[in-house]
């Protein structure tokens, strides 16, 4: 059992999957690739549509990013959907 595990009622997998399933992280190409407890990894895929006119990734996808990954399972709903 991990930290995760002991936090939520269902397993870190399922989390995953339904964060990596959200519409908005599909439509920027962000993805949560692991967790734990106070920490998470995520990724963000660079595109045309995220690119600003320095042709660099711009500051609000990164903030984006950011911000998604700081979601820790602290922040967790004890019951995943």
């Amino acid at each position: 059992m991990t930290a995760f595990d002991e936090r939520t009622d269902q397993p870190k997998e399922v989390f995953l999957k339904f964060a990596n399933e959200l519409a908005f992280f599909r439509l920027i190409g962000l993805e949560i690739v692991d967790l734990g407890a106070g920490w998470s990894e995520a990724r963000l895929q660079p595109r045309p549509e995220l690119v600003d006119g320095y042709q660099q990734v711009h500051t609000s996808a990164i903030a984006t990013l950011i911000d998604s990954a700081q979601e820790s399972p602290e922040n967790l709903p004890p019951s995943m959907p």
